[in-house]
């Protein structure tokens, strides 16, 4: 019994390291081509985007007005917001979020990420939970360290020496 729990438990931890390994590869692909995916933090987008779901955004510096575009934020330069086109000022952007058309601000090129070519719904408060320290620690540190621990196991028992018996069958 003792050991089908181990071999289960061992199945899981390996399919929780897969799929980290295949997210990483995901991203790290995405990043490849110029993409990016971005936890969204309001509803300022609402209905085609809203708190909880991620968007994909693609570096670009061609835009056109419609289109859903993601900047630094000009008060708070860490912050990507990303809001629709409205018009055009002199060179700058003017853009507002679909649920707050009123609110406009005016952005400059250099302040442009890119231009959001997708949604996930949903997947924003996948990434949110990833930046917590107790579920980093639950599901990525704890399961990541049972696996070394188990693999460690197994090793010591394949590379232990063979116990010799002087007088066998005694």
């Amino acid at each position: 019994m003792r050991h089908v729990i181990a071999t289960i438990g061992r199945s899981l931890l390996a399919t929780a390291a897969i799929s980290l390994l295949a997210g990483a590869v995901g991203l790290t692909w995405l990043h490849l081509h110029g993409e990016q995916l971005l936890a969204v933090q309001s509803d300022s987008m609402r209905p085609v985007f809203a708190s909880g779901d991620a968007v994909f955004v693609k570096r670009t510096n061609t835009f056109s007005a419609g289109q859903i575009m993601s900047f630094h934020d000009p008060a708070q330069p860490s912050v990507i917001v990303s809001h629709r086109i409205v018009g055009r000022d002199h060179g700058s952007f003017v853009l507002a979020g679909d649920a707050q058309p009123e609110v406009q601000q005016i952005i400059t090129p250099d302040q442009a990420v890119g231009r959001v070519v997708a949604v996930a719904p949903g997947v924003g408060r996948v990434l949110n939970a990833l930046h917590q320290p107790l579920v980093l620690a639950v599901f990525i540190y704890a399961p990541a360290m049972a696996l070394i621990m188990s693999e460690l196991g197994r090793l010591r028992k394949r590379l232990a020496p063979p116990g010799y018996q002087l007088f066998p069958g005694r």
